[in-house]
Parts: C-alpha cells; structure tokens; sequence
C-alpha cells in the first residue's frame, strides 16, 4: 500500500509540472487577446485589460488619427509658427543647401552670378519643399481619403483573424514545446522526488 502510494504521489509530481506548462501556454494566449475590454477595479482601471493585441490596434488606430489631424493643423499654420512641419521643411533645406552651395563653387563662375544663382536656387528649393508639405501632400491626402483608410484598416486588423493565424502558427508549437518541456522537467522532479524519498 506504501509503494502504490509512494508510485501516485511521484506521479502527482509529474502531473502538477505538465499542468504547469499548460497552464502557462494558455496564460501566453490569454496574455494577447483577453479580455477584450478594459475593466475598472473601482475608479482605476485594471492592468493587462484589454488584452495585448486589442490594446495596441486601438493605440495604433488612435496615433494614426492623431498624427493625421495634428498635420492638417500644422498645414493650417502659417510657416512662422515653430511646429514639426516648420522643422522638418528647415531639416530638407538644411540637408539640401550645403549641396547647392558645393555645386555652385566653381572657380569659372563670376562672384555674383554665384551669389544670384545661389539666392535663386535656394528660394526655388524652399518653395519645392513649401508647396509639397503644404499642399501637394494635404491635397493627396484627402485625395486618397486618409481618414477613411485608417478606419477601414481598423476594420482590416481583425483580431479574430490575428488570433486564428497566432493560434494556427504561433500557439500549437509553443504549448507543444512547453508539454515536452515540461514533461522532461516533470520526469526529473519525478526521480529526484523517488531518490530523495
């Protein structure tokens, strides 16, 4: 009576392991796509919820927006006004000038052909890159209707879908691997259970 006593409690062992590794394959899954909405616990809410993916495509949804509608107000703004367009039209000039300026240092070209052509040049590159931020971009834009695709991506990252094709790819070979894995750890409890007894 002992023994078979002895034999169930070493298999026990081994059973809590392999439960181990089950249970932590499905914590991994339910880490991703569980619960599918944010939870309060009083007036805070509760950490994890949503679960991971439903979390990041509404952040993903919600920055798209953001940025969209904070770059048609900057397109609004007059060019003075320091925001990141103003900034990221001086970076282009900046980047390009110094080019310009290499290219028209030529010994055969007279000083003020130069200076002229120099003014010239950078004034036609600034209004390139003015009229392309500020409208030809705004106009494709709203051409391409930009807001509505970022609804319809909204509506494309289905996370029915991403759960089929991670459950598919993803999530059978983790929880096969973590059965063997823990399998193998649950056989040595197992012994060192038996030697230690």
């Amino acid at each position: 009576m002992d023994i078979i006593m002895f034999i169930i409690k070493a298999l026990f062992v081994l059973v809590i392991n392999i439960g181990l590794g089950y249970i932590l394959s499905y914590c991994f899954h339910a880490f991703f796509f569980y619960p599918k909405k944010l939870y309060f616990l009083g007036k805070y809410p509760v950490s994890f919820t949503p679960g991971l993916l439903h979390r990041k495509k509404k952040q993903l949804i919600d920055y798209l927006n953001k940025k969209l509608n904070e770059y048609f107000d900057y397109v609004k703004k007059d060019y003075f006004d320091i925001n990141f367009l103003t900034e990221f039209e001086n970076k282009i000039f900046n980047d390009c000038y110094p080019h310009i300026h290499k290219f028209l240092n030529k010994d055969w070209l007279p000083g003020f052909l130069k200076t002229r052509l120099e003014y010239l040049i950078s004034d036609l590159l600034w209004l390139i890159i003015y009229k392309l931020t500020r409208k030809i971009i705004p106009k494709l834009l709203k051409d391409y209707q930009a807001e509505k695709q970022i609804l319809l991506l909204d509506i494309k990252l289905d996370i029915y879908k991403l759960k089929q094709l991670f459950e598919e790819h993803v999530f059978k070979y983790f929880l096969y691997f973590n059965l063997v894995f823990f399998t193998i750890i649950g056989i040595i409890n197992m012994f060192l259970f038996v030697i230690l007894a």
